[in-house]
C-alpha cells in the first residue's frame, strides 16, 4: 500500500515539470506544496514561496525577490532508489510543514 502511494508521489513530481506547481489536498498520492523535482536525484523545497503564502503576501506580487528565493531554496539530494526517494521526500514533507523558515535548520540539513 505504501509503495503505491510512493509511486503516485513520484508520478506527481514528474508531472510538475510539465504542469507547473501542484498543490496538495493532503490525500495519499498528492505532493506537498512547494516541493518539486526538476533534476534527477534532487528534491527542492521552496521555502521563500511558502513563507510568502503563510504571511499572506502571495506569490504573484511585484516585490518578488529572486535572490532571496534562491537563498531560501533547500535542495535535498537523494539516491535514485525507492528507499532513497522515500527518505528525501519524508524530509522534504517535514521541512515544507515547518511553521516558519528557520535558517539554522537549513544549514544543519546541508
Amino acid at each position: 500500500m505504501e509503495q503505491i502511494a510512493i509511486k503516485k508521489e513520484i508520478k506527481a513530481l514528474r508531472n510538475i515539470g510539465r504542469n507547473g506547481c501542484i498543490y496538495s489536498n493532503e490525500t495519499p498520492g498528492e505532493i506537498i506544496p512547494f516541493v518539486d523535482c526538476f533534476v534527477p536525484g534532487e528534491l527542492r523545497v521552496d521555502l521563500y514561496s511558502r513563507e510568502r503564502e503563510i504571511n499572506g503576501t502571495g506569490n504573484t506580487s511585484d516585490d518578488w525577490d529572486v535572490d532571496e528565493c534562491c537563498a531560501r531554496l533547500m535542495i535535498i539530494p537523494f539516491e535514485q532508489t525507492l528507499q532513497g526517494f522515500r527518505r528525501a521526500y519524508r524530509l522534504a514533507r517535514m521541512c515544507a510543514r515547518l511553521p516558519r523558515y528557520q535558517p539554522r535548520l537549513a544549514f544543519a540539513l546541508r
